[in-house]
């Protein structure tokens, strides 16, 4: 009985060294399908997350350059950088007082795609000055966007645009307060404002504002946009607060036509 088992530990032994050549395969294979898959994995990983805003830099029109008659050329040269990579790059010019109306002559706006993956680009542009452009101020808009969204922009509004055609100044017509002798208000009375503008180029916005000659602290402030008529009559009513401090304020009424002609006209009240 004992040999019979030292025989069969024996023939047990000699199948396990036949079968081990088998196993390290195996084991070999194992292994490179487990290092295919940490290879993959690393592949699949998402790449790194690009939070970094590019930045935008405007190297033209210099300080001294900044007033243009209609028919003339504006050149804007803006530097575009990222870390990553860069989109587009968007540039306007419009006329400061612009988004007080809504029906504006000329306004000039485009977008420059950027492709590949470039971090640096440069843009040389020439905005024509429209001969229909109102006179005025002018602000330059432009932003830079990178592939990720990111956003920076660049900012100037001491841009000039003269205009010969379009200058017929509108007219204000105040009735009420006395446009030629102060009117003496006390605390809570109402004061009633009322008059009319007119212009060559239909009204589009007028607002009226009071506030005090001395420091300048408004009291009172009111807006009429959206009109588009030739003429425009405007009425608005305000209650002197307790705490409204003694002294003369001015009542000042502004009009801005479709051309982005602006003019103003004031009364004087004494508040005692």
């Amino acid at each position: 009985m004992g040999h019979g088992l030292v025989f069969q530990e024996i023939t047990d032994t000699s199948k396990m060294k036949k079968s081990t050549p088998f196993l390290f395969a195996l084991l070999a294979v194992a292994i490179l399908i487990s290092a295919c898959s940490k290879k993959d994995s690393k592949v699949s990983l998402p790449p790194k997350l690009d939070t970094q805003i590019p930045t935008i830099t405007g190297l033209m029109p210099s300080i001294n350059d900044t007033t243009y008659s209609v028919m003339d050329t504006v050149r804007v040269e803006i530097r575009c950088q990222d870390d990553v990579a860069l989109d587009r790059m968007v540039i306007s010019l419009k006329h400061k007082a612009a988004s007080l109306v809504t029906y504006v002559l000329w306004s000039w706006e485009k977008s420059y795609s950027i492709s590949g993956t470039s971090t640096v680009s440069v843009f040389y542009i020439d905005i024509p000055v429209y001969y229909l452009a109102p006179a005025g101020g002018y602000q330059i808009e432009a932003y830079c966007v990178d592939r990720n969204g990111n956003k920076s922009g660049f900012y100037r509004n001491d841009v000039n645009i003269f205009n010969p055609t379009f200058n017929i100044q509108p007219t204000i017509n105040i009735m009420a307060p006395d446009p030629v002798n102060p009117t003496n208000f006390s605390i809570a009375s109402l004061v009633s404002m009322n008059g009319s503008a007119s212009g060559a180029y239909n009204i589009e916005y007028v607002d009226v504002n009071i506030y005090h000659i001395q420091n300048n602290d408004t009291i009172f402030t009111s807006a009429h946009p959206s009109i588009g008529l030739p003429m425009y009559n405007y009425s608005d009513a305000f209650t002197i607060p307790a705490n409204t401090p003694p002294g003369y304020y001015y009542v000042m009424v502004r009009a801005l036509d479709g051309a982005l002609n602006e003019v103003r006209d004031t009364s004087v009240i004494n508040i005692n």
